[in-house]
C-alpha cells in the first residue's frame, strides 16, 4: 500500500494516493515514514489541517527514534510553512 501510494503521488492522484496511504498506516502500524508521505500527499491535495495532522504524528514517531538536529529543523521548518498555508501563525 505504502509503494503504491508513491507511485500514485508521482502520477498526480493524490487522493488515491491518500487513501492507500492510510491504508498501509492501518496495515503496518504507525511508521514514520508513512506519515510523512501522508503529510506530502495531503498538502498537495489541499488538505493542510490533515498535513499537519500527519505531519505531527511523523514528529512524534522520530522523536521516539532519537531523531538528529538537522531533523529537528526539517521539521519545524515545514511545519511552520504548513501552518502559513493553512493561515496560522
Amino acid at each position: 500500500y505504502y509503494n503504491l501510494g508513491r507511485a500514485m503521488m508521482s502520477e498526480g492522484k493524490y487522493a488515491g494516493a491518500v487513501v492507500m496511504l492510510k491504508q498501509a498506516l492501518a496495515r503496518l502500524g504507525e511508521q514514520s515514514y508513512i506519515y510523512l508521505a501522508l503529510s506530502e500527499a495531503l498538502e498537495r491535495s489541499e488538505n493542510i489541517s490533515g498535513a499537519v495532522e500527519a505531519l505531527n504524528k511523523y514528529a512524534a514517531l522520530r522523536e521516539k527514534e532519537r531523531t538528529d538536529q538537522d531533523e529537528k529543523e526539517w521539521y519545524a521548518r515545514k511545519l511552520a510553512s504548513l501552518r502559513e498555508k493553512q493561515g496560522k501563525p
